[in-house]
């Protein structure tokens, strides 16, 4: 497998990782994950400004979820 990093580099993120142990690597992903929700929730915001915050709300659970999940959470 080709890698974008030194094998060097890549021994250091191994190693980081290892030191992290389960709770520092399981906070990192939590972490990454509200990074991701939070661009697709900006993105949603500026391509469609008429959205208010239920609305982009509704939309990112579509995105991520699925459209059948955002009908049925969203229902009124």
């Amino acid at each position: 497998m080709e890698r974008d990093t030194s094998p060097e580099a890549h021994r250091v993120q191994l190693d980081v990782l290892r030191r992290l142990g389960e709770r520092g690597r399981g906070a990192m992903a939590v972490g990454m994950t509200e990074d991701i929700r939070e661009v697709v929730r900006l993105r949603i915001a500026r391509e469609q400004p008429n959205l208010d915050e239920r609305g982009i709300a509704r939309a990112l659970v579509a995105v991520l979820y699925g459209e059948q999940l955002a009908v049925k959470a969203f229902a009124r």
